[in-house]
């Protein structure tokens, strides 16, 4: 993937369930923000009390292999209690 500037980065696809949006930027990154008490956006939160598990602000979803190194996403998909990640090398 070619490396881009923060100026350069664009938002590629959005998509929301229930009460939580996510955004694919240019880049392969991930943002969501919304209700999270379920831990479906991927932020690492998600412990079912619904005004705590909250992200008022675009929050990067954090995207790692099984030896824990960083990923980009190539797509996703959400539903009303999890989102589907495609990794960028499959």
């Amino acid at each position: 993937m070619q490396e881009e500037s923060a100026e350069d980065n664009e938002i590629i696809k959005m998509d929301s369930a229930d009460e939580y949006t996510v955004i694919q930027m240019s880049d392969g990154s991930l943002h969501a923000w919304g209700k999270n008490d379920r831990g479906q956006m991927g932020t690492g939160a998600g412990i079912g009390i619904d005004m705590v598990e909250c992200e008022n602000v675009p929050t990067i979803v954090d995207l790692k292999d099984e030896d824990y190194e960083p990923r980009l996403a190539k797509g996703f998909a959400v539903g009303q209690n999890t989102m589907m990640v495609q990794d960028v090398d499959n």
